[in-house]
């Protein structure tokens, strides 16, 4: 399969990859230490990794705004998914939402039906567990105080528990992570939003159909948290992997399925 890849800014500031041939289909992805477009090494292995989930679709993956405010919130980050989604496609389109990237997600579902054909979720919540509390927290202290890396690897409890994927996760990280002394605004902003979270309460306005796919050793959404979402969300269907927060590429055949149903 070609990794061929577009990327770009799109109306509303927003940078873009897009891969594949089809119906479009958005990707909001999980955090990551900027939300500009990734390069060299990460970029390669995005890319290879889009091309698999485009499965006769067009997938956009479509990050949150650079340089927002530290204080910004799902609802102002979702108005401009929003006008973006009108001004790009002008229709419904199929969206993903990934960790972080899932929290937006339901927040543009529930305040922009009209937007969303269908809906899938993956290693997201409408809360996120203490555990993932405790590793953003102390992730944003150390990317305040210039310790960028050490921000990056204070996440890794609440990506998995197997201590070899730590190991491994740290050596990683370690040697390709961002430079202590980068521009720390678009991690701590997403840090703000994914701690300021909590939308249980609006999950039964969720009217686009929708597929919540979880990992079972999930740190960040375990299944008390993941089996709330679904049965918060009118209709949902959950399906579980025995897998961490780490879940990329055992989902894509399902996704696929739920995507091309009438």
């Amino acid at each position: 399969m070609s990794a061929k890849i577009e990327s770009g800014i799109l109306a509303g500031g927003l940078h873009y990859l897009a891969v594949g041939e089809g119906r479009p289909v958005v990707l909001s992805p999980a955090a990551g230490p900027s939300n500009t477009n990734p390069h060299g090494v990460q970029l390669r292995f995005e890319a290879k990794w889009l091309a698999s989930l485009a499965r006769g679709f067009r997938i956009w993956r479509i990050n949150r705004p650079v340089g927002m405010p530290e204080n910004t919130e799902a609802a102002e980050v979702a108005a401009v998914y929003a006008e973006t989604l009108r001004a790009t496609f002008g229709e419904a389109v199929d969206l993903i939402g990934m960790s972080t990237g899932g929290e937006i997600a339901m927040q543009l579902a529930a305040d922009h039906p009209a937007l969303v054909r269908r809906l899938v979720l993956i290693a997201t919540g409408h809360r996120i567990s203490p555990v993932a509390a405790e590793a953003i927290r102390r992730s944003a202290d150390l990317a305040s105080n210039g310790r960028f890396r050490a921000a990056q690897q204070a996440m890794i409890p609440a990506i998995t528990s197997s201590p070899g994927k730590r190991r491994l996760l740290r050596l990683i990280m370690g040697v390709a992570g961002p430079k202590d002394g980068a521009d720390p605004g678009d991690h701590l902003a997403t840090a703000h939003l994914d701690l300021s979270f909590d939308f249980g309460g609006r999950l039964k306005e969720i009217k686009a159909p929708t597929l919540v796919i979880a990992g079972e050793r999930d740190p960040s959404y375990p299944p008390d948290i993941t089996r709330e979402l679904a049965a918060g969300i009118p209709g949902a269907r959950l399906i579980t992997y025995p897998a961490d927060h780490g879940i990329r590429d055992e989902f894509a055949a399902d996704m696929s399925a739920f995507l091309t149903l009438p």
